[in-house]
This record gives C-alpha cells, structure tokens and sequence, in this order.
C-alpha cells in the first residue's frame, strides 16, 4: 500500500481507498497507472522537501545548542580569567611588599649605624674629658679644661688639687654640659637597642654587614657604658677605652664595605 494525494482536497490517502476519507471524493475506478507514478513522485518529492526543511531546522537547532553551550561556558572563561588577573595581582604585590619589607630593612640599618656612630663619638669624648680629669688630679698637672673639676672649689690664691682624683670625676660628671652628654648617650643606647631588634633576619644581602653590625653593637655598648660610668684604675681605664675606640672604627669601616647600598 502506498499513499497518494487525493485529486480533491490534496490531503494523503491510501491508494486503496474506494473514495477520499477527508471530502468524500470518489475513488472507485483504479487511478491511471502514470497518474498514480505521478502522484506518488509528488508525495515523494514533498516528503524530500519535509525532510530537507528537517535538516535544515535540525541544523538550525545544532547551531543554537552550541551557542547555548558556548554560552554556559562564558562564566568559566571569566571565572578563569578573573583567577589569573587576581593571582597576577597577588604576585605584584606580594613584590611590592617584599621591596617595601626590604627598604625599611635598609632604612633601619642605617640608623643603626648612624645614631652608633653619634654616640660612640659623644662616649669618645666624655671617656676622654674623663681620663684627663683623673690623670691630672693625680698628677697635679693644670690644665684650663680641666682645672674646673680637678682643683678645689676654695677662695685661697694658691690653687690646689683635689686630693681625691673621684671628687674631681664627680666634679666633672656634675656639670651641666655633662650631664646633658650623658643623658644623651643613655638615651642613644634605648634607641639603638630598638633598632636592632629589628634587624633579625637579614636579607641575604645583609648577612655580612648584620654579623659586623651585631659586632659593632657589642663594642658600642663597651664604649657608652664606660663613658657612663667610669670604673678601674687610671691604667686600665685608658688601656680599656683605647682599644675599645680602635675596635669600633675598624668595625665602622668594615661595615661601611658591607652594607648593600
């Protein structure tokens, strides 16, 4: 049995029928031989053109699924672009921070050795005001500098030394200017001590200069306690703080080979 399309109302039939069962056409005599191949080419050529226009809606279809697909895809692309833009960014500032880490690194290096090199100089000084007030009281030699500290505090013409060389050092470590030099030197030694705690774990660039540093830091802290309060005898004292002086410009200048610029 094959389908043809009725004379009358087009609409497909069997080509069985006795009459059309959509309009009621009469279908009693056998269609003509070339008039049922005719019929049938045309049923066929609309089933070509039916699945042809599927094919082409089916193509249409695939096309707008992928374009779904790609579409549902598009938040991952961004997803992953945003990723990598926010890990770019982490790496930037991760460098930043490490440069910044680094230059406050420097930075309180160098007080360091600076506020040392301020009050090493200040202890050098004192330390040697010091020396020269107690050799002279001992000695009883007059010097202008020191004639104020070393002689006695009488209205008599003839001057006399102290016959205590520790009157003549206290003499000394109570005047004003004195006094002001010492209590700077204190509060050098409360600044230095902050610094370098700060200076733990050096870059790799500084370890050099931070072993020299924490050397130097040892010899300072010698030199400002000595200035502070002077002990011994005059032989040792001088002995004591020469070396001291000598030991801190070496390391001064080692560290200043050392230290990255």
């Amino acid at each position: 049995m094959a389908l043809i399309n009725c004379p009358e109302c087009n609409k497909e039939i069997s080509d069985k029928v006795k009459a059309c069962i959509h309009c009621g056409y009469p279908l009693e005599q056998e269609v003509e031989p070339e008039k049922l191949k005719q019929l049938k080419q045309e049923t066929k050529t609309d089933s070509e053109v039916e699945t042809q226009e599927e094919r082409q809606t089916e193509s249409f279809l695939t096309k707008c699924k992928k374009i779904l697909k790609d579409k549902k895809k598009m938040p991952f692309v961004i997803v992953g672009m945003l990723i990598f833009f926010l890990i770019i960014g982490l790496i930037i500032f991760n460098a930043v921070g490490e440069k910044n880490v680094y230059n406050e690194y420097h930075s309180n290096f160098y007080s360091a050795s600076k506020m040392m090199l301020l009050g090493g100089a200040d202890s050098e000084e004192v330390t040697r005001m010091t020396y020269n007030v107690w050799r002279n009281t001992i000695y009883k030699e007059r010097d202008k500098e020191t004639d104020p500290y070393a002689l006695e505090k009488t209205s008599s013409v003839m001057a006399t030394f102290n016959s205590d060389f520790n009157t003549s050092i206290r003499s000394y470590f109570n005047d004003t200017e004195t006094i002001k030099k010492v209590t700077g030197i204190k509060s050098n030694q409360i600044v230095v001590k902050m610094i370098i705690e700060k200076l733990q774990n050096p870059p790799e660039d500084y370890t050099r200069a931070y072993d020299t540093i924490i050397n130097l830091y040892k010899v300072y802290n010698t030199l400002t306690d000595m200035a502070i309060n002077p002990s011994g005898n005059l032989q040792g004292f001088s002995s004591a703080r020469n070396e001291t002086i000598t030991e801190f410009k070496n390391l001064w200048e080692q560290l200043q080979t050392q230290t990255p610029k």
